[in-house]
């Protein structure tokens, strides 16, 4: 079930769209502010705000959305006469505006294309990713969208993705699809089997070491971190480092 995140100071209002939206079949999620839409929008399938609340704007708000999620569509509510403030937003990526007083079936319409446009955005970025690759992923369950959507929704950010499956599921095809739809798809894809090397092999392939750190070290060596800079560095098995790494690894990501 697709989701729609509703955000006005005014409780009428909320009340209002997310009867709306339930009636449509989707899932309502409601915030009183920028801020606390802000929290929610890892939840969200389409964005429905209002322009004029205390704090954050609905400008200001359609900004934070771009940067973080460039994919998902934000539908601005505006008093009747700020229609030039609505086109700017649009500039700024808002998907489309409404005009106060609204029409309730204007904004369910509005919102059914949102989301379906969202949808093909998604499904459009997937395809090409998958022609970047050369492979493609088949399969048309509700899980499965929710997977691939997710990786698009992911794609987007600079953060640290943990990808969970059994053996033979897909999860370094899903790490390499969140690294050809990123901003890093042009920086490097390196690959590194965590289970492959003993503990201390497996230490300096990460970090790196220098000449006559161990034996058969002969000559200074960067490790997969400074390889993978700027890019996407895949661990596969990660689970299976010692401990001691593991937390060295931690101290790495949280840097």
């Amino acid at each position: 079930m697709t989701t729609v995140l509703l955000v006005d100071d005014e409780p009428g209002v909320l009340f209002t769209l997310s009867e709306l939206v339930t009636e449509r079949g989707h899932r309502a999620l409601t915030a009183r502010s920028g801020a606390e839409a802000l929290t929610k929008l890892d939840d969200a399938d389409a964005v429905v705000t209002d322009l004029s609340m205390p704090g954050m704007s609905g400008l200001e708000l359609i900004a934070q959305i771009a940067q973080r999620d460039p994919t998902l569509p934000v539908i601005l509510l505006t008093a009747h006469g700020n229609e030039r403030v609505a086109v700017a937003a649009m500039k700024q990526g808002a998907y489309d505006y409404v005009a106060k007083p609204f029409d309730i079936d204007e904004v369910g319409v509005v919102i059914d294309r949102a989301l379906e446009a969202r949808r093909l955005r998604i499904d459009n970025r997937r395809l090409s990713a998958e022609q970047t690759l050369g492979r493609r992923i088949i399969g048309d369950s509700k899980p499965m969208r929710r997977l691939l959507e997710a990786t698009s929704r992911v794609a987007s950010r600079d953060v640290t993705v943990l990808v969970r499956g059994e053996t033979g599921t897909g999860k370094e095809l899903i790490a390499e699809l969140l690294h050809v739809q990123s901003s890093r798809a042009t920086k490097p894809l390196v690959r590194f089997n965590c289970a492959a090397l003993p503990a201390e092999l497996a230490d300096a392939e990460l970090f790196g070491h220098v000449r006559g750190a161990f034996t058969g070290a002969t000559a200074n060596r960067s490790g997969f971190f400074t390889q993978a800079d700027g890019g996407t560095l895949i661990l596969d098995e990660v689970g299976e480092l010692p401990p001691a790494i593991q937390a060295k690894l931690l101290r790495a990501l949280q840097e």
